[in-house]
């Protein structure tokens, strides 16, 4: 009996494997020995078994879980977080727990104890029509409109790379290179100016209470805020400016200057932009916070702390939230006119 749970269990973990594998060959990663792996785990597993019954001790779970995980399907995974969720699969499916009577490898699916062929067909039609659902992998109904949110942006990014990149030149108009060129000129000319370091050291110590002051945590947060986004300024500036340079020939059109080239043609955010800063459905959008982003910092190194704080203009916001709640605990109180009542027991 205890065979057919085995077998039954190494069948659903080939196939929860076998999405992680076809999620690599997207990757181009390729497709092989899938065969394989199932038969050298079920061997492992069938010796293992025997040599626990005529030494008359008890299974090592741990050590099917690693060879089964980590050596026999575990070695066609090479991505670690793909690894990591093998693994757990293996922590809650390869267990003892699996030959309870209850036990059920996601809701709706249970393990099957028939004796024929045809019991396990017919009950193989009686499972749910979606099987590749997120539940039947331990996921939540969310992780696959994550997965199709996903597939669906590919596929419009992958429609709009796609299109023509000619221009109308040919009916008089401007040409493609000088349509990214005129929108460059008023990005840098809209573009705010870096922070000077002289007037970030004097604007700090003013907020601190001089020079030799300890810094309170919020003008900690406010150091930190600039100097990301001192970061952002300077790759936006560079990035149009050599882009200017790479279109009237004077320096060499890279990779990424393309793709800037491209994403400022279709209203996108660069890539290499996306990577240091946040996430806009538009470059108009995009370049918009940027603005707004760096004048509320200006505002609050050269004008003191604001009334009203912008939240979700902050690259940590949670960070924010801990400097106020350091800053409260910190400050000092008096217990002076506190009182504490007594009552004397007899």
């Amino acid at each position: 009996t205890f065979v057919y749970h085995y077998v039954d269990c190494f069948c659903f973990f080939f196939q929860a494997e076998d999405g992680i594998r076809d999620a690599q060959e997207s990757r181009g990663l390729g497709d092989v020995y899938k065969r394989q792996d199932f038969e050298a785990s079920a061997t492992y597993m069938r010796t293992h078994m025997t040599d626990a019954e005529i030494r008359k001790s008890h299974v090592s779970w741990n050590a099917i879980q690693y060879m089964v995980c980590e050596v026999q399907y575990g070695g066609r995974i090479t991505d670690n977080l793909d690894r990591r969720l093998f693994n757990m699969y293996g922590q809650a499916w390869v267990a003892s727990k699996m030959l309870d009577g209850g036990f059920e490898f996601a809701p709706g699916f249970k393990m099957l104890r028939f004796n024929e062929i045809g019991m396990y067909q017919a009950a193989l039609d009686e499972l749910p029509k979606d099987c590749e659902h997120p539940s039947a992998f331990g996921m939540h109904a969310n992780a696959d409109i994550t997965f199709r949110t996903k597939q669906c942006n590919d596929l419009l990014n992958t429609i709009i790379d796609m299109q023509p990149k000619e221009s109308s030149a040919a009916a008089g108009g401007p040409t493609r290179e000088e349509q990214v060129l005129q929108q460059s000129v008023k990005f840098l000319q809209s573009m705010p100016p870096l922070f000077d370091k002289q007037q970030i050291r004097n604007g700090l110590g003013k907020l601190a209470g001089g020079p030799n002051a300890v810094a309170q945590p919020l003008t900690i947060h406010l150091k930190q805020e600039i100097d990301r986004m001192q970061i952002i300024l300077q790759l936006t500036k560079s990035t149009l400016q050599n882009l200017e340079l790479a279109i009237s020939g004077t320096v060499i059109m890279t990779p990424d200057l393309i793709d800037t080239l491209n994403c400022i043609f279709d209203a996108r955010v660069p890539q290499k932009w996306l990577s240091k800063s946040w996430k806009s459905p538009t470059i108009g959008i995009w370049f918009f916070n940027l603005v707004k982003r760096t004048q509320e910092l200006t505002s609050w190194l050269s004008s003191g702390r604001p009334k009203a704080y912008w939240l979700t203009g902050y690259f940590n916001p949670q960070g924010f939230l801990t400097a106020v709640q350091q800053e409260v605990t910190r400050k000092p109180v008096s217990y002076t006119h506190l009182t504490l009542p007594t009552k004397r027991i007899v």
